[in-house]
């Protein structure tokens, strides 16, 4: 991998997390796992680790 291409993917990553914590401030696992929407954003930003 060439360091811009790099350099995108890590970018990707932290937008990515970023994101997670705004969706996940404040939540419990219990809601998590009761909330279809709040799962399915983090199957949108996480593809490949979704369960």
């Amino acid at each position: 991998m060439r360091p811009p291409e790099v350099l995108k993917y890590l970018f990707d990553i932290a937008q990515a997390c970023d994101l997670l914590t705004q969706f996940t401030a404040g939540k419990t696992l219990a809601m998590y796992t009761s909330d279809p929407m709040l799962r399915s954003a983090r199957r949108m930003i996480a593809p490949r680790h979704a369960s």
